[in-house]
């Protein structure tokens, strides 16, 4: 099996929280599958060489930070109103020119890993149609005043104070239910968290037992969909 793992940056060493969940993720992907890894943002040889001999990683790979601005510019919000109003803004097509080109060089994967939601909309239209399972380590939830999405728009207004706060929160946590539901299988840390995103199909993945859980949850999921021949990427 092989497996395409997209990160958002380098999780060694592990400093945070989310290093030390994404560095036991992939850990995991290592030793059920050959991996490709791509790392968003700029990676040294350095950087690539330590991610390859930890992980036994086929490829280590860097992807721009797709923080270009977009030529529509602030005009993206109103454009893309199912994206947060930060990733409206951004150009998404260097990083996935990016994708396409290094997926010319590699063979076809069976299943694509994202380590957050984000990149899950960014490289998803550059990758072939195979299953995908996405990680959410840090739910932002449809609102920190305590009113759910579907409550009435003028009670969520009138808590939030500002119709910019309002839309900013509703929109991140609607982006990030879409990228769960997208996905063949979505990650979250506590049960809170998938309370708080909305999705009774996500799985509870706490990090204290990622290494005891996730490994099934993976093959499960690669055998359910089916198995993909090894061949060039499209």
């Amino acid at each position: 099996m092989r497996t395409v793992c997209l990160v958002s940056s380098c999780p060694l060493p592990g400093r945070t929280a989310d290093d030390e969940r994404v560095r036991s993720l992939l850990e995991v992907w290592s030793q059920l599958a050959t991996i490709d890894l791509v790392v968003r943002g700029a990676t040294t040889e350095a950087h690539r060489a330590r991610l390859r001999d930890h992980f036994g990683a086929a490829s280590v790979e860097g992807l721009p930070e797709a923080d270009e601005p977009a030529r529509t510019g602030r005009l993206g919000w109103v454009l893309h109103r199912h994206l947060p109003f930060e990733v409206a803004q951004l150009d998404p097509e260097p990083a996935r020119r990016r994708m396409r080109h290094l997926g010319r060089r590699r063979e076809r994967p069976d299943v694509v890993f994202a380590a957050d939601p984000f990149l899950a909309w960014l490289l998803r239209p550059a990758l072939p149609p195979v299953p995908w399972l996405v990680d959410l380590p840090d739910v932002r939830g449809p609102s920190p005043w305590g009113e759910p999405l579907t409550a009435p728009a003028v009670r969520r207004l009138l808590r939030a104070g500002s119709i910019i706060d309002l839309l900013a929160v509703d929109r991140a946590a609607r982006f990030e239910l879409a990228q769960a539901g997208i996905a063949h299988v979505a990650t979250v840390r506590s049960e809170g968290d998938r309370e708080a995103l909305g999705s009774p199909t996500a799985v509870v993945l706490p990090d204290e037992r990622i290494d005891r859980d996730y490994r099934d949850l993976a093959r499960a999921t690669v055998e359910a969909a089916g198995t993909y021949a090894s061949k060039a990427w499209s």
